[in-house]
């Protein structure tokens, strides 16, 4: 606990500035709930414009449940580190943080942590809270057991979301880019993450692709198993897929940031 302490003071130094800026809060609710809403209407005329009362196995209730639970899940495994990096990039800090005694990728990881959780008091609980006002177990079979899997599955999606945006992060080093560089993993994250879209409803070629991407395991994968859409032995592998992510991206970004150091020294950053 004792080496912890260090990280958990940046996890609430970040969530006390997310506090500080109110303006920001409402704006930030603001979007997503309206985001959340647009999508909920799109799949209502979808819907009503259909000839058949399921599409890809989704009735228009199960549908929109999907999107609710979906949103929730990308709320607890929100983790951003691209705005970080680049201003202490930019700022000279990350020079600062390699002689502080802490680990620079559990640094950011606790500090996005921090604005998780406070993204997760504003946005998760009421989409939660409207999930049972909606009546959730009368359209799916919500046990303890795929609420225990889902809370697993969602842990690993934490894991994958902020080491794979860290990696995503890292090519400011080498592109100087950063608004660009955040567009684009928005869009990528949102496509393949089944956060617009289930990616049952993808073409063969596409939903090919989306299989070799890790962003499926972050919050896909949690909400099909609370939905029941995963079951049996299927969840055990999708899970040990995750738990493969996990690690593989953890090695991957630490090699990674090991590079982005050295090529720092290199342009005498």
């Amino acid at each position: 606990m004792s080496r912890l302490r260090p990280y958990l003071a940046f996890m609430r130094a970040s969530f006390s500035m997310n506090l500080a800026y109110r303006m920001h809060i409402v704006f930030w609710i603001f979007s997503d709930f309206i985001q959340i809403g647009l999508m909920l209407l799109v799949w209502v005329a979808v819907y009503q414009n259909s000839d058949s009362a399921l599409i890809y196995g989704f009735s228009l209730n199960q549908i929109l449940i999907y999107n609710l639970i979906v949103n929730m899940s990308a709320s607890f495994t929100r983790m951003n580190p691209v705005w970080d990096i680049a201003e202490d990039y930019y700022d000279g800090r990350v020079a600062m943080s390699l002689i502080k005694p802490t680990r620079y990728i559990t640094q950011i990881f606790f500090q996005n942590l921090g604005s998780n959780i406070f993204g997760n008091i504003l946005i998760s609980l009421p989409l939660s809270i409207a999930l049972v006002v909606l009546g959730i177990n009368h359209q799916i079979d919500i046990t303890l057991l795929s609420l225990a899997l889902y809370v697993l599955s969602l842990g690993m999606g934490l894991f994958i979301s902020f080491y794979a945006n860290f990696i995503f992060a890292n090519l400011v080093f080498y592109t100087d880019a950063t608004f660009g560089m955040f567009q684009l993993n928005e869009a990528i994250v949102r496509i393949f993450s089944g956060s617009l879209i289930p990616l049952v409803f993808f073409p063969g070629w596409l939903k090919l692709i989306a299989d070799f991407l890790p962003y499926g395991s972050i919050q896909y994968i949690p909400t099909m198993i609370l939905m029941g859409r995963i079951t049996g032995t299927e969840i055990v592998l999708r899970m040990l897929i995750q738990l493969a992510w996990v690690l593989g991206l953890a090695l991957s970004a630490h090699m990674l940031w090991n590079h982005s150091l050295r090529r720092m020294k290199v342009h005498g950053g």
